[in-house]
């Protein structure tokens, strides 16, 4: 089983100059902290981390569900082939393909001890 890199680096070979770029406005957004909705547009919680996987691809999304104001919320991963991203009157929107029913019956992320349970058909292998 290959383990989970939780850091997203940007690796730049030593012997490469590194080159910059700027970015239109609004043409990139952050994705921590935005909303998840499913198709039916139900909120079904906050993205609060990735999973990288050790070839540098996203494999999951961490979201936190349930619970009201704190109380009662956990963390589910949600395989990051079932997110998509649109924009909606000049804003990000990430959208799942999960039911608000299944995401709420989701496992539980443990957090870094090794295990990974990823919500989705054709999960990625970790």
């Amino acid at each position: 089983m290959k383990p989970i890199v939780r850091i997203l680096l940007l690796l730049v070979p030593l012997h490469a100059a590194a080159q910059t770029a700027t970015l239109a406005p609004n043409s990139a957004g952050t994705v921590l902290g935005r909303h998840v909705f499913s198709a039916a547009n139900e909120d079904i919680g906050l993205l609060v981390d990735i999973l990288i996987g050790t070839d540098g691809m996203p494999r999951a999304a961490i979201v936190d569900v349930g619970g009201f104001m704190g109380v009662g919320m956990r963390r589910i991963a949600i395989g990051w082939q079932l997110l998509h991203f649109t924009v909606e009157n000049g804003e990000l929107r990430i959208v799942e393909d999960l039911t608000h029913d299944a995401a709420a019956a989701a496992p539980t992320f443990p957090g870094p001890d090794g295990s990974v349970v990823v919500t989705g058909p054709d999960a990625p292998k970790p």
